[in-house]
């Protein structure tokens, strides 16, 4: 019962009931302290909601325009960065490329010897490329 008085009070708030309602709201009302003290509460909590005014300083709307500005600036430096990356990335790989179908023409292989420059060398080679030193 309690709970269907409080829902109606609500109701009562934010709409006109019909006159079977208002007077069940009115007779609970007059019966029950706790129903009068939560309509006052609900009125004082209406009226300061309805005064209301959200308090701006002078400078918010330069202060908001200016971190997104600045989150503007660091998100264009971000894709800066990437694109660079991303161009180094291709111009790596495309030399890797170029450098591996030089060697498969000169050595006709991609074995590692081949890749490395040691194809026609024997250990001999080795022995007298490293004497000097």
């Amino acid at each position: 019962m309690k709970r269907s008085m409080s829902k109606l009070l609500l109701k009562s708030l934010d709409c006109q009931l019909d006159e079977k309602e208002r007077a069940r709201l009115d007779k609970a009302l007059a019966e029950d302290e706790a129903l009068r003290q939560m309509k006052k509460e609900y009125e004082l909590m209406r009226s300061t909601l309805a005064t209301f005014e959200p308090g701006f300083s002078a400078s918010f709307s330069e202060n908001t325009l200016g971190k997104l500005g600045s989150s503007l600036v660091h998100h264009q430096e971000n894709q800066l960065v990437f694109r660079f990356i991303l161009r180094l990335g291709v111009s790596a790989a495309a030399a890797v490329l170029i450098l591996l179908m030089i060697v498969l023409y000169k050595e006709q292989s991609l074995r590692i010897d081949s890749l490395m420059g040691f194809s026609g060398l024997t250990p001999d080679d080795f022995d007298n490329l490293f004497a000097n030193y």
